[in-house]
């Protein structure tokens, strides 16, 4: 599978799509218009706090960040890999989440596996 790269612009407030297959590029600009929200999606199970003592290494705890576009689709920011630990793909997720709301001045909807927790309006 080709990779997707996106990049954001903050000052065009501008999302540019790039994606590889057999080495020859796609691109593809998305303006704000065309951005819907920031979706940040979590496991039912949150995961340890650094103090506690839970599993550094607990692969049934996943969190993912979309960027969802007016027309229905919805681009991978972010996904929790199976190396890190859980506290740490979720501070990841957080900080990927907020500067990329930030930029594109779009709100963050944030769920836990199907329930919907809060939304913020950055």
């Amino acid at each position: 599978s080709s990779p997707t790269y996106v990049t954001i612009d903050p000052s065009s407030r501008e999302v540019l799509l790039e994606r590889y297959y057999y080495f020859i590029p796609w691109r593809r600009t998305l303006q704000r218009s065309d951005l819907e929200r920031i979706s940040v999606v979590e496991s039912s199970q949150p995961p340890s706090t650094e103090e506690e003592k839970g599993s550094k290494r607990d692969l049934s705890y996943y969190v993912k960040a979309y960027l969802e576009l007016k027309e229905g689709g919805r681009l991978k920011l972010f996904r929790s890999g199976m190396t890190g630990a859980p506290y740490d793909n979720r501070e990841k997720a957080f900080v990927i989440a907020e500067s990329t709301a930030s930029a594109l001045d779009l709100p963050v909807l944030y769920t836990i596996r199907g329930k919907e927790t809060g939304s913020g309006e950055t």
